[in-house]
């Protein structure tokens, strides 16, 4: 998908300072400084190949007819930003150039400004005096121009605080980044690299926006599973095998100590995704970060008739660049033998007795026989599993019991399906006669 973007080098009218070469935000931007480490290549890999910045193009420097003082935006005046990137917007149309083919704009200011971004474009600075890290830096503008792709910030899961996945550039604020491999400026004052890459984005924000390469993520289809799989670092797509894995509402992955992600340890990391937004999710013990013997499991308090999920990391081979996770969940188990004495109690409905020990509910103001061990038995069974399942405090675990009694009502009522479609060997015998009639003759079968 082309996703170029136009990169607005911008001016207030009472500053007319420069504090880097054209060639510098040419090579952050565009194809110019493709391989090194760029905004181009950085999408690239996150996107699992499907954005395409090739067409950047930068404008300017344009000078505003603005002073500083006038910029009167910040997060508590949002009217006052989307003002700077129209006035930007403007003096480059003014100079006789048209910005209708590119995606959104990135306005660069060369004085201390602003930094954000959203659906209207990204607005950063630097000024040249390095007293801190860069705003353009790939570890800064990663998350900015995340916003105008509609990625959400990152959470810790149980808060409702932004930027508390320090692993995932739509969270991290220069913390698990590593230095920019060219460019080699430092602070002033603590010596600190002054760009900065890193790091990526994890595999819930990608999928999110429909860059997750869903035919290199292996996925769990519910019901009983037990199973080892062996995870590729997410964004090393030139390597075979899995980059990822699904597991219920699960995205699990393994990352860190290569490319974006050399700023941190290789670890395994778990996150899900809640109205669109990623939330990284610890271990049983409290780690975000999951070594070798980490474990995430249901509660035994959570467990419904014995139902339970696991997931553990096995192994991680840093020469092959590998990690493995084992997965297992074991179903609800509903009983099947119907107790030979009342009251006939299961988990979520009491039957009323009737002789012989059949069963019977009340629908429509009237009793309703329903044969222990049939079909219907069965189904109402899977219905009372699944009208309980809110009774569980966890969200996640909760629809994870409706999944599983949801399946189990479509299996139980395709084998109906199947039994009813039953022909007796007297029909068998006269439709495959039919099938071996000579060309011409009437095929029609007798109705029933």
């Amino acid at each position: 998908m082309d996703t170029a973007w136009a990169i607005l080098l911008t001016k207030f009218s009472d500053d007319d300072t420069e504090p880097y070469d054209l060639s510098r935000y040419e090579e952050i931007f565009t194809t110019k400084g493709a391989g090194r480490w760029n905004m181009v290549d950085f999408f690239k890999d996150v996107s699992h190949g499907q954005l395409d910045l090739s067409g950047s193009k930068v404008f300017g420097w344009n000078t505003l007819t603005q002073k500083h003082s006038d910029y009167t935006g910040s997060g508590a005046n949002p009217s006052g930003r989307a003002e700077l990137i129209q006035w930007a917007r403007q003096a480059v149309i003014d100079s006789g150039e048209k910005l209708d083919d590119f995606f959104a704009v990135v306005v660069v200011m060369n004085v201390e400004t602003d930094l954000f971004g959203g659906p209207q474009g990204v607005v950063c600075f630097d000024d040249g005096k390095r007293l801190t890290a860069s705003n353009l830096s790939v570890a800064i503008l990663g998350q900015e121009m995340g916003h105008t792709y509609l990625l959400e910030h990152s959470r810790l899961i149980g808060s409702q605080n932004d930027y508390g996945d320090a692993f995932d550039v739509m969270s991290a604020w220069v913390t698990e980044t590593a230095p920019h491999p060219d460019y080699l400026e430092v602070t002033i004052p603590t010596g600190e690299p002054v760009f900065q890459i890193g790091p990526s984005l994890n595999a819930a924000n990608m999928d999110s926006v429909g860059w997750l390469d869903n035919t290199r993520v292996w996925k769990d289809h519910g019901g009983a599973v037990n199973a080892s799989v062996q995870l590729r670092p997410l964004h090393q797509r030139d390597l075979p095998g899995y980059l990822a894995a699904r597991f219920g509402d699960y995205y699990v992955e393994f990352r860190g100590g290569e490319g974006w992600d050399a700023g941190f340890s290789p670890a395994v990391f778990v996150h899900i995704l809640e109205d669109e937004r990623s939330y990284l999710v610890p271990d049983d013990a409290g780690s975000t970060t999951l070594g070798i013997g980490s474990v995430i499991s249901t509660p035994e308090e959570l467990s419904v008739l014995g139902s339970g999920s696991r997931l553990s990391v096995s192994d991680i081979d840093l020469e092959k660049r590998t990690a493995t996770i084992h997965f297992s969940r074991v179903p609800p188990q509903i009983p099947r033998e119907w107790p030979k004495s009342g009251p006939y109690l299961t988990p979520w409905v009491k039957w009323v007795p009737i002789a012989d020990h059949q069963s019977s509910i009340a629908i429509g103001g009237r009793d309703v026989m329903v044969e222990p061990g049939s079909v219907g038995h069965r189904i109402l069974e899977s219905l009372f599993l699944y009208q309980s399942a809110d009774l569980a405090h966890d969200g996640r675990f909760a629809r994870a019991i409706k999944l599983e009694a949801l399946r189990q009502i479509v299996e139980r009522t395709t084998v109906e399906i199947e039994r009813s479609r039953f022909q007796s060997p007297a029909e068998r015998n006269l439709r495959s006669r039919l099938r071996t009639t000579a060309p011409g003759k009437s095929r029609q079968l007798p109705e029933s």
